[in-house]
Formats: structure tokens, C-alpha cells, sequence
């Protein structure tokens, strides 16, 4: 068995095309974020996959406008 640490990879990405990761695939990407309040991460949008988010703790503003809460 192998182990990793998220502190070890590129934007917290530990599965797919980013280098390190703990899974090389093109197939999916998975990430482990961790934000402070107030920051901020640049538009982007995909042409061919769906991005799933899931909000552990806290609160986002995706979308421009919408708010969304943690999981309860």
C-alpha cells in the first residue's frame, strides 16, 4: 500500500491528468480543496464532462450568484 499527502499535490488534485496525483487517468479528476473565506478560484467550464462539487463545511457562491451550504 501506498500513501500520499494532499499537501503533495498540485491544487489538492489526487486523481487524473495533473502531475503528482495518486491515480493517473484522463477519465475523471478528483480533488481534496480546502478554502479560506474570502478566496476565489477563476471561472472555467468544460466541454464534455460535469463537474460534481461536494461542499464538506461552510458556504460557496458558484454560478455568479447562487449560494450553496454543506451537506447537513
Amino acid at each position: 500500500m501506498k500513501s500520499y499527502k494532499i499537501s503533495d499535490m498540485k491544487g489538492g488534485w489526487i486523481v487524473g491528468g495533473s502531475n503528482p496525483t495518486v491515480y493517473k487517468t484522463e477519465d475523471c479528476e478528483v480533488a481534496v480543496k480546502h478554502y479560506k473565506a474570502g478566496d476565489s478560484e477563476g471561472a472555467h467550464f468544460y466541454k464534455i464532462a460535469i463537474e460534481v462539487t461536494c461542499i464538506v463545511s461552510g458556504e460557496v457562491i458558484m454560478c455568479r450568484w447562487r449560494s450553496y451550504c454543506a451537506f447537513t
